[in-house]
């Protein structure tokens, strides 16, 4: 085992207590071991983690966003290009930032409103 693995996986486990009070239907050893493989600077999607895990969306934001409280992830938000369905290359800290017209940095298709395209995804910290 490398030691970047250790690394991330000592980062997930300072969420288990509190991810163990919210009793979420998972095994949560699973989900922690699962989620070690991301490391430092990598993003993490919620499609990857639906994929593996059977638990909601809503449950794997919550999951998320317990990480993101205590220090371990960090949100951004990426624009889906609803033509070629890639996400755009610029991320963006806050919905604010997000200018009214995009261009897909894949297939060149203007994205009128990229508001509607929004998704939420996790850095690594």
């Amino acid at each position: 085992m490398n030691g970047g693995r250790i690394m991330g996986l000592n980062l997930f486990l300072k969420s288990k207590p509190i991810l163990e009070e919210k009793k979420f239907d998972i095994d949560l050893d699973n989900l922690i071991n699962f989620l070690g493989k991301y490391h430092q600077q990598e993003w993490i999607y919620a499609s990857d983690i639906i994929e593996n895990f059977n638990l909601d969306k809503k449950a794997i934001y919550e999951i998320l966003k317990i990480c993101s409280d205590n220090g371990i992830v960090k949100p951004y938000i990426k624009v889906l290009c609803p033509k070629c369905n890639k996400v755009s290359k610029q991320c963006y800290s806050v919905i604010a930032d997000i200018p009214k017209k995009i261009k897909c940095s894949h297939c060149d298709n203007n994205i009128g409103n990229p508001f509607d395209y929004c998704i939420v995804i996790y850095k690594v910290i």
